[in-house]
């Protein structure tokens, strides 16, 4: 956790969209190779999809957030 916490405190959009989207890779990396695990004709190609766009998400989240923060102080 502290990995993507201390990061946030630079204030750097680019630190904040490289850390939103690894941390955006762990999660749906998880969740997707767990439904590929768990369930049988779950699609792969599907996962891998869902996996770039939680990266995305992460990203774009993370880096809005940091860019918005700046006029809120």
């Amino acid at each position: 956790v502290s990995v993507f916490v201390v990061p946030l405190a630079s204030g750097s959009v680019v630190a904040a969209l490289s850390y939103g989207a690894l941390m955006g890779a762990i999660i749906y990396g998880v969740y997707d190779f767990t439904c590929i695990a768990i369930y049988k004709d779950f699609p792969i190609g599907m996962a891998f999809v869902d996996w770039a766009w939680g990266m995305v998400v992460g990203a774009l989240s993370s880096g809005i957030t940091v860019y918005c923060a700046r006029f809120i102080k």
